[in-house]
């Protein structure tokens, strides 16, 4: 319909896990962000185009989420989207800064909101969501079974949840290259007391191989960066 090429990109759960990590280093979000961001930052990340486009707001415009249809739910979905703009600026349009990309959000521009508050709260939120927006998809054309589809986050529809909670709950692998055996070892040696229970390591040659456990991304973030300061100040000393 838009006469635009898919580009599929494909990662391993390790990737994944390196790519979170990169944001988060970046960026300070809670851990629920990091997954619902990851689809984004990686879609930044390959971007070909100066122009990056996002569809958030389509779920605070128009009342997607499935908790504006819980009974007694008290909703606002003008304060919605000013809450959702206020969190624009540190995580969509951060990224979209590192990749030196102009972000584009046209859900939330001045002339959709507009059209959007044509409707009552009601008429949006409706018995599935976004009904406005399911109508005049398929006023445009696209098949009721795309244009009715149920909703399903970022994280969950592309996987990213799934792929991080995964290998978060078993590991991580680092591979660090000293400049002799004898100082990989030692190195080994003075920081196992610091990781034990939470790093393991093996010397192989002139390198060290490491595994880090967590339980969540942020755990895996720290323990991954105190493993780099112990190795960094115990190759310092081996060096002397």
């Amino acid at each position: 319909m838009i006469e635009m090429d898919l580009k599929v990109i494909e990662l391993e759960p390790k990737q994944m896990v390196a790519e979170g990590l990169d944001m988060q280093n970046k960026l300070e979000l809670k851990a629920i962000e990091i997954e619902f961001m990851l689809p984004f930052w990686i879609a930044a990340k390959n971007s070909k185009n100066s122009i990056l486009m996002c569809g958030q707001g389509a779920d605070e415009l128009f009342g997607g989420y499935a908790r504006f249809r819980k009974e007694k739910a008290k909703n606002d979905l003008t304060k919605e989207v000013s809450d959702l703009n206020k969190r624009l600026q540190n995580r969509e349009r951060k990224i979209a800064e590192i990749f030196n990309l102009e972000l584009s959000c046209p859900y939330l521009s001045d002339i959709v909101v507009k059209a959007a508050n044509s409707f009552s709260e009601k008429e949006r939120i409706g018995d599935v969501g976004k009904v406005p927006l399911r109508l005049a998809a398929k006023k445009l054309g696209l098949p009721n079974e795309i244009a009715d589809r149920k909703k399903k986050a970022a994280q969950y529809g592309s996987g990213s949840q799934k792929a991080i909670r995964k290998i978060m709950k078993h590991k991580i692998e680092i591979e660090i290259v000293f400049d002799s055996k004898n100082i990989a070892e030692s190195v080994a040696k003075s920081t196992e007391p610091e990781n034990k229970g939470w790093v393991e390591t093996s010397v192989i040659d002139n390198k060290i191989k490491a595994i880090v456990k967590a339980e969540s991304l942020g755990s895996l973030r720290e323990a991954t960066e105190d493993f780099m300061a112990c190795i960094s100040v115990a190759e310092k000393v081996a060096n002397q």
